[in-house]
């Protein structure tokens, strides 16, 4: 189906007398009038295009620059970004977004951490994607590609650390998936303590040895994004929780001479970045992330002294 609109203004030299195909293929193209003068703030126009969407509901709809810009507010907060970006994507394909993530609150939340950090490049590469499907959510997908791209990450006043959850063997740990790291940290030290007097008669081991894959995001005073780094822990070792056992991790790879002479086998300016990133872990980030807890240090245990 082909419906074309013919502009006419005599003073208009580039336009006058021009035809627009408002219906093209299976698409409806309110957009091309939004740069002809004077048609696209016609009533009689703007009630074209709308009659002629109304009268094909199957077609793929493009609206008018102010329609379009109305989709979503002009300067969006994080959290309606995340929204937002959780919404399109469902609709954009519902089955994949369904066995892939977790509907709902954990979606948004780790969505709002992720542009926090200052991972935007990868929302608006995937909004490109369905702007080029050319589908029912591409026209909004394009108009979120813009706001995304004016974002620019705020922080809440006296932010705590948060950790999400990406995976763990002992599933209660999971619920929510984004948790503040003082509240996670003092459940895996109780569920530390618990799988680790559970053993077995013949063996004397745990059961039970759960592990956690996580991502921890902070950000200090100042800051105007989110710093974040993953990490793992096995509940059940007698390690202690988060925190503690990330410590361990940390003085193992600073002073276990198998583990530096490895690092060292990667060259000696990769070694130094290697060694410095330790050392502040050791000396500053772990500290910092310890302040927002309440337990005290004493309370987890190392290697050595639970067994």
């Amino acid at each position: 189906m082909l419906f074309k609109v013919e502009y006419r203004d005599p003073e208009d030299s580039y336009y006058d007398e021009a035809e627009f195909a408002i219906v093209k293929g299976n698409t409806v193209f309110g957009n091309l009038m939004d740069d002809v003068r004077f048609y696209g703030e016609l009533a009689l126009v703007r009630g074209g295009i709308e009659k002629i969407h109304e009268a094909l509901p199957d077609y793929k709809y493009v609206p008018m620059r102010d329609v379009r810009e109305a989709m979503y507010p002009e300067k969006m907060t994080t959290e309606q970004l995340a929204e937002a970006v959780d919404e399109i994507a469902e609709a954009f394909d519902p089955y994949e977004y369904r066995d892939n993530v977790e509907i709902g609150e954990n979606t948004v939340q780790e969505v709002m951490l992720d542009l926090r950090s200052g991972n935007i490049h990868s929302y608006i590469s995937y909004l490109k994607d369905i702007v080029d499907e050319e589908c029912d959510q591409s026209v909004r997908a394009g108009v979120l590609m813009e706001r995304l791209k004016a974002y620019e990450p705020e922080l809440p006043k006296d932010m705590e650390p948060m950790v999400y959850v990406n995976y763990c063997e002992e599933s209660g740990l999971m619920n929510p998936r984004c948790q503040k790291l003082s509240d996670l940290d003092s459940k895996t030290v109780e569920q530390d303590k618990v799988c680790y007097a559970d053993r077995a008669p013949n063996t004397n081991e745990p059961k039970t040895i759960a592990q956690m894959f996580f991502t921890v995001y902070y950000a200090e005073k100042g800051d105007q994004m989110l710093h974040h780094f993953k990490g793992k822990i096995d509940i059940g070792t007698g390690n202690g929780g988060l925190l503690n056992q990330l410590k361990l991790q940390n003085e193992m790879r600073l002073t276990d001479e198998s583990w530096i002479n490895y690092q060292k086998g990667k060259g000696n300016e990769e070694f130094q970045k290697y060694m410095e990133d330790l050392t502040d872990m050791q000396n500053h980030v772990l500290p910092y992330l310890q302040s927002f807890c309440s337990l005290e240090k004493k309370e987890c245990r190392n290697a050595g002294n639970s067994r």
